[in-house]
C-alpha cells in the first residue's frame, strides 16, 4: 500500500531552503560527527521573527537563524537528528523542501520540489526546556561586568585553527582529558593558551586583534566550538559576549547564528568524577548541583553529622590536590587564645589540620589527586580527627567578644 503523505497534514508548512539545510547539517556534524538516534534539533521561531533551528550538546549549544514565514509555527518542532541527514540527501538537486506534520499518524514529513517524500515518526518523551534556550542568564551575577569583544571573522578562522594544533607524537592514557583553552579578553585583544604539559609538550599562546570593552578571562573545552567556526563564512565579524567574573557562558555570536560555550576548568573536568566515584566506593554520596558547570567542591555527610565538603584545588606547576573539610564552629573572633587551642589540637592530630580561616574553624584533611584510590583510608583519617575535634565547642565560647 501506498503511503498518502498529504493526508492529515498539519495546518501548518515551514519552507527549508538548501542554504538553511546546509548550514544546520554542517554545524551538527561539526558538534556530533555520528548522527546520535535519540536526539533531536529543535525549529522554533524567535522573538525577532526569525526561523531559529538550535543543536544541543552537553557542554555546547548552537543555534542557526534564517528568515521566517507567516506559516511557521510558533512552538518548537523537535527533528530528530537522523531525519536532518536523510534531509541533506532529498534536497540535492532542488531549491528547498516543505516540512509539516501528519497529525493522526504521528509522523514528521518532508516534501521535496521533484515530488519524492520521507517521513519520520515524531519524537516521543522530548521536552523544551530552559537549557535550549540560546541565552541564559548569569545565576550568579554580581557587581562583575560583562566583557564584550568584536572579532573579524578572519581572525576568529586562525583562533579556532589554532585550536587544532596538536603537539606531535603525543600519547593520551585512557579517559584522559584533553586540555582545555584559556581566553582573555582585554586591552583590544582576544588573546589564548593551551596548555600541553601535561602531556610533556610546551603552552601555545596566540592572539588576534578586537574591539573590547571589558576585561575578563575564562577557560573551556574548546574542540566543538573550533569545529563549529570554522564552518562559518569568512565575511563580516562575530562577538564574544561573557557575563562577568562568575559567568557560567561564554557567548560567539554572528549575523545569523550563535555559539554558547559552557566555561569549566580542566582540572576539575579531569578529577571531578574521578572523585566522586571513589567516595561511592567507600559509602559516601556527595549531594547533586543544579549547575551544569562542574563544582570546584561538593557538599557529604558522615554519619547523619553537620555537611562536610570536598574541594579541588590546582597549583601553578598544575598539580591538583583533594581537600576534605569540616566546619567546626563559626563566629570565632580570631586572637591569640584561640590560636593557641588550635595549636594543641594539631599537636594531637595525625594527617588532618585544624585552622582559624573567615571566623570559622575548620578541620582539613588534604592529599594529591593521584592518591584518591586510597580515598578509604583518607575517609579514615578525617572521621578520626572529627570525633577527636568533637569538643571544640566547649572552648570557644571563652572567647567570644
Amino acid at each position: 500500500m501506498i503511503p498518502d503523505f498529504e493526508a492529515n497534514c498539519s495546518d501548518w508548512r515551514i519552507r527549508i531552503s538548501l542554504r538553511e539545510i546546509l548550514e544546520v547539517h554542517l554545524t551538527l556534524s561539526a558538534i556530533n560527527q555520528k548522527m546520535r538516534p535519540n536526539h533531536v534539533v529543535w525549529l522554533t521561531k524567535g522573538e525577532n521573527g526569525k526561523r531559529l533551528w538550535i543543536i544541543r550538546d552537553r557542554s555546547i549549544l548552537s543555534w542557526v537563524t534564517a528568515d521566517g514565514e507567516s506559516t511557521d509555527p510558533a512552538f518548537a518542532l523537535p527533528i530528530p537528528e537522523l531525519f536532518l541527514d536523510q534531509l541533506m540527501e532529498m534536497i540535492a538537486g532542488g531549491d528547498g523542501i516543505d516540512l509539516f506534520c501528519n497529525e493522526v499518524e504521528g509522523t514528521i514529513v518532508a516534501r521535496s520540489d521533484n515530488g519524492s517524500y520521507l517521513s519520520i515518526d515524531h519524537p516521543q518523551n522530548v521536552e523544551f526546556r530552559r537549557q535550549d534556550l540560546p541565552y541564559l542568564g548569569n545565576p550568579h551575577r554580581d557587581e562583575s561586568t560583562p566583557a564584550i569583544a568584536t572579532v573579524g571573522m578572519l581572525d576568529i578562522v586562525q583562533f579556532a585553527k589554532f585550536l587544532f594544533k596538536f603537539p606531535s607524537g603525543v600519547d593520551w592514557p585512557p579517559n584522559d582529558v584533553m586540555p582545555f583553552v584559556a581566553v582573555a579578553l582585554d586591552k583590544d585583544t582576544l588573546a589564548w593558551t593551551m596548555d600541553w604539559r601535561r602531556q610533556d609538550s610546551c603552552r601555545f599562546t596566540g592572539s588576534v586583534p578586537a574591539s573590547t570593552v571589558g576585561a575578563i578571562t575564562a577557560t573551556f573545552y574548546p574542540y566543538q566550538l573550533a569545529a563549529v567556526l570554522l564552518t562559518k563564512d569568512r565575511d563580516g565579524d562575530a562577538r564574544i559576549f561573557i557575563d562577568g567574573e562568575n559567568a557560567e557562558y561564554a557567548y560567539f555570536v554572528g549575523d545569523d547564528w550563535g555559539i554558547r560555550i559552557l566555561l569549566d576548568a580542566e582540572y576539575l573536568a579531569r578529577w571531578n568524577h574521578k572523585v566522586v566515584r571513589e567516595l561511592k566506593n567507600v559509602g559516601v554520596e556527595v549531594d547533586n548541583w543544579k549547575s551544569q558547570q562542574i563544582p570546584s567542591f561538593m557538599t557529604f555527610t558522615l554519619n547523619q553529622s553537620d555537611p562536610c565538603y570536598v574541594s579541588l584545588h590546582e597549583s601553578d606547576d598544575l598539580s591538583v590536590t583533594v581537600r576534605l573539610t569540616a566546619i567546626l564552629s563559626d563566629d570565632v573572633p580570631e586572637s591569640l587564645a584561640v590560636y593557641g587551642e588550635i595549636n594543641k589540637l594539631n599537636d594531637a592530630l595525625v594527617g588532618a589540620r585544624v585552622s582559624l580561616r573567615d571566623d570559622e574553624v575548620r578541620l582539613v584533611v588534604e592529599f594529591p589527586a593521584e592518591g584518591i584510590t586510597n580515598m578509604a583510608a583518607h575517609l579514615l583519617t578525617f572521621t578520626k580527627a572529627l570525633a577527636w575535634c568533637k569538643d571544640i565547642h566547649t572552648f570557644l565560647p571563652l572567647f567570644a567578644e
